[in-house]
């Protein structure tokens, strides 16, 4: 018997998935065959992604895993509509992204808040644009603030906040259009371990309350074994999938139990055999 089996830890060469063994996965998202060329100022092909078939279910925690340079950020464009493919096909809800992208939110690395915005400014700039009326736009503002555990600093500047409380304003401002697909890249990569882990907490909290379907772009691996269901990871060079593992541990999980160090030492396993 495997570490894997012992532990829980399904794995297996990526490929367009079932959600659930023996349960057919109501998809959110899918990407067929996708490849990602960009071309340098100097005329150079650079293959960013290639050949990338994915899915991912409705409610999902989905994370992508890999090191710096592996198209996992390219990825996450691609399902926001910011990208196009080269060559593949990418849909949401069945549709292309920029027929759908009314229902994806997207959270960046650093917060990238308008910093002549308040904080609730900030969360109120997507339902302005959208035209939501003035009272029931503030009270929705108001209300996601809350659901990150910022009440009290609605007249905030952004340079007045903390990393950890600018991401956590920046989350509320996706949160609050109610995506059903919520992209997020790397956004606790530049917190100290304290403020990612309270915002770990807080995200897992806010997904396990809305249903929302998560993409989480990371390059921690504890990171993903922390919040992940399922985790993806990527090659280079070009970027493909190479593994995915479902992560079968009971939320919370704890990084110092046995299955989590196990885990953590099998998708490590995974890592080094792709970049080695």
């Amino acid at each position: 018997m495997d570490i894997g089996s012992k532990i829980g830890l399904k794995r297996g060469k990526a490929r367009v998935p079932a959600f659930a063994s023996g349960q057919r996965m109501n998809r959110i998202f899918s990407l067929d065959g996708v490849s990602k060329v960009f071309v340098t100022e100097d005329g150079r092909e650079v293959r960013a992604l290639d050949d990338v078939s994915l899915a991912g279910a409705t409610g999902e925690f989905l994370c992508l895993l890999g090191p710096t340079g592996c198209g996992k950020t390219t990825l996450l464009r691609l399902l926001a509509g910011l990208e196009v493919p080269s060559r593949g096909e990418v849909r949401v809800q069945g549709l292309p992204p920029d027929k759908t992208f009314r229902s994806i939110g997207y959270v960046f690395q650093q917060g990238a808040l308008f910093p002549w915005r308040t904080a609730l400014g900030n969360v109120l700039f997507g339902l302005e644009a959208r035209k939501w009326p003035k009272a029931e736009a503030r009270k929705r503002a108001r209300e996601c603030l809350s659901l990150v555990k910022l009440d009290g600093v609605e007249n905030a500047w952004p340079h007045e906040l903390s990393g950890g409380m600018q991401q956590r304003v920046a989350i509320a401002r996706a949160v609050a259009l109610e995506p059903s697909l919520l992209l997020l890249d790397e956004p606790f990569g530049a917190l100290d371990e304290k403020t990612r882990r309270d915002l770990q907490e807080e995200l897992l909290r806010l997904w396990e309350e809305s249903g929302v379907t998560l993409v989480f772009v990371t390059h921690n691996v504890e990171e993903a074994v922390s919040l992940g269901q399922r985790v993806v990871v990527l090659g280079m060079n070009p970027g493909r999938i190479e593994e995915e593992f479902r992560v079968e541990i009971p939320y919370p999980r704890d990084p110092l139990s046995p299955a989590f160090v196990e885990t953590m030492i099998e998708i490590r396993r995974s890592i080094n055999d792709i970049v080695t």
